[in-house]
């Protein structure tokens, strides 16, 4: 396909995306009434529309919406032409949807459809955060080639990531959430520094919506990179350089920061830094005098083991052997109990040792541990076995008894985060989990509702109301 084709592909993607979301009640209405979100966002001056000068997204975007040609965007032509405009038009099947109050569900990343129907979009005014979501310039399905061999070619990556920065606020805006933490991730196109400029950049573009959590892409080769016992000063001078810097540019947190992330597929990675490596210990330190958090990936291992098969299958850059990494992780929170260490996707276990008593024990002997919690539909595998610690029943409909228990017991110390990659194009079927996740909160109605759903997130990353 040509870079033209893809890019008119995009645009209709997204002419799409806005067309849906005109159908569904907007969660938030300005104070002169009738005013969705999507256009407060933009509309600097409060005339109730979006100049060309305002818009934040790309130009062929707005010229695409812009039916009239008058250099505006109304209320009308973000909702994509309810009155059968061009571009207005949609399918039975969506109308169908529509009318029962639920959006079209969406296949696993097999391809098979949800076990469960996603909720009617929310009301009420934007209250939560996601505490770990992605932007991607092509989006996973493309890179790992889900589309018929993957990515291939150049790309204007920030005019791609501005459209997917849209397409998650609307997503957002029917989920009720008010705040995305949006983390780094290099880019195989650009490399890790300016992958970080034009995630950052991106970010700055909605000051109101997204919050960065950066230094992963950067610090993380560093960390991988030196020998544990070959940390110098020199080493450890240029590490908090780069950190005190992503901070300056407004980062709210450190993240992704990779303790061991294992390997998923041929085109995923293998990446491993002992979380009481040396320049683990600086960055807490770092994160406690700054008073931000460290977001990290991690998986759960308490005692080594032979790597099991499965992932051995899926990526041969896996290690022969797991090594442990909770005596690691135990000594990074004792090493200053003022940084706050984020715990992110838990609920996604690819070693069977991440269960809810093993996090009890944690939690309870540390309080500066928090957890954010990631939902998945897909609990089962091909040969219909449950898949280990996962935080929904087979079933998908609530949250395990055992996991519930948890939540209940430490209301304070849980968040959640979808770990969902949002690129410019139609929603990903790899690792799909960004309305899974966001139904956590209608199970525990009330305040630990609340909480897990925001008010832990801000106060922990400092976001205000």
């Amino acid at each position: 396909m040509s870079e033209t084709k893809r890019f008119s592909s995009g645009l209709l993607v997204l002419m799409l995306v806005l067309l849906f979301a005109s159908a569904i009640p907007f969660p938030a209405l300005s104070q002169a009434g009738g005013v969705p979100p999507v256009i407060q966002r933009h509309d600097r001056d409060g005339d109730g529309r979006v100049s060309r000068d305002e818009f934040r997204g790309p130009p062929q975007a707005f010229q695409s919406m812009d039916r009239n040609g008058d250099g505006y965007l109304t209320v009308d032509e973000f909702r994509g032409g309810k009155r059968g405009q061009r571009g207005g038009r949609q399918s039975s099947g969506q109308r169908d949807q529509q009318k029962k109050g639920r959006q079209p569900r969406q296949p696993d990343e097999n391809g098979r459809q949800d076990t469960v129907s996603t909720s009617s979009p929310r009301t009420g005014p934007l209250r939560f955060v996601d505490t770990h979501t992605h932007l991607h310039p092509v989006g996973l399905d493309k890179t790992h080639g889900g589309e018929g061999g993957g990515f291939q070619g150049r790309l204007n990556e920030g005019e791609n990531l501005a459209e997917a920065a849209l397409k998650l606020i609307i997503r957002m805006d029917q989920q009720r959430l008010k705040t995305a933490l949006i983390v780094v991730v290099p880019s195989g196109q650009s490399g890790p520094e300016t992958t970080y400029i034009l995630m950052r950049d991106t970010v700055r573009r909605h000051p109101d919506r997204l919050k960065l959590l950066a230094g992963g892409a950067l610090l993380g080769p560093m960390l991988q990179e030196t020998d544990p016992s070959a940390v110098t000063d020199e080493i450890k001078r240029r590490f908090r350089e780069v950190a005190e810097r992503v901070l300056d540019d407004g980062a709210v947190g450190f993240g992704e920061m990779i303790s061991y992330h294992l390997c998923m597929n041929p085109k995923h990675t293998f990446q491993y830094a002992a979380p009481d490596h040396p320049l683990y210990l600086l960055l807490a330190d770092i994160a406690a005098k700054r008073n931000v958090p460290i977001d990290l990936h991690m998986e759960a291992i308490e005692r080594s083991v032979p790597t099991p098969n499965h992932l051995k299958r899926r990526c041969d850059k896996n290690p022969e052997t797991l090594e442990p990494t909770i005596p690691g992780l135990e000594v990074l929170l004792r090493h200053n109990p003022n940084a706050r260490i984020v715990w992110e996707h838990i609920g996604w276990d690819n070693t069977g040792q991440m269960s809810p008593s093993l996090m009890r024990r944690l939690l309870s002997e540390h309080a500066n541990l928090f957890i954010s919690l990631r939902g998945l539909d897909r609990n089962q595998t091909r040969d219909g076995r449950s898949f280990p610690n996962r935080i929904f029943d087979t079933a998908g409909r609530t949250v395990k008894p055992e996991w519930r228990q948890l939540i209940e017991d430490f209301p304070d110390r849980v968040m959640l985060g979808a770990d969902e990659f949002i690129g410019p194009g139609d929603k990903a079927k790899l690792a799909a989990s960004f309305e899974k996740t966001w139904s956590i909160p209608d199970i525990f109605p009330g305040e630990v509702g609340e909480m897990i759903g925001g008010e832990n997130a801000r106060r922990i990353f400092k976001l205000g109301n």
